[in-house]
């Protein structure tokens, strides 16, 4: 938790980050992109905040997190890191 107040959210209890977390994954628009990878997790950022969270197959909420790439990331924004955790961790097939 420490880490993400680091990052500016507002949160004073973990009960807080989880219904932070709750809210990300409900948001609607042309702003969210997300995948399924090969394992069920869901992979989801939102470009007009640069977040991005990961949902696991049971539907626990396992992160969420801002995309601050550092020099020398290999990624400059939350689109670019979402298709690299595409390359990385791969998409269901349907």
């Amino acid at each position: 938790m420490n880490k993400r107040i680091a990052q500016g959210y507002k949160f004073g209890n973990a009960e807080d980050l989880v219904q932070y977390g709750k809210s990300f994954f409900k948001r609607k628009g042309s702003s969210i992109q997300q995948f399924t990878d090969e394992k069920g997790f869901i992979h989801r950022i939102d470009k007009l905040t640069q977040e991005y969270g990961v949902v696991e197959p049971n539907g626990n909420i396992m992160t969420v997190f801002k995309i601050e790439p550092k020099p020398n990331s290999s990624y400059s924004n939350a689109s670019e890191y979402l298709q690299e955790q595409l390359v990385k961790y791969g998409s269901k097939k349907e």
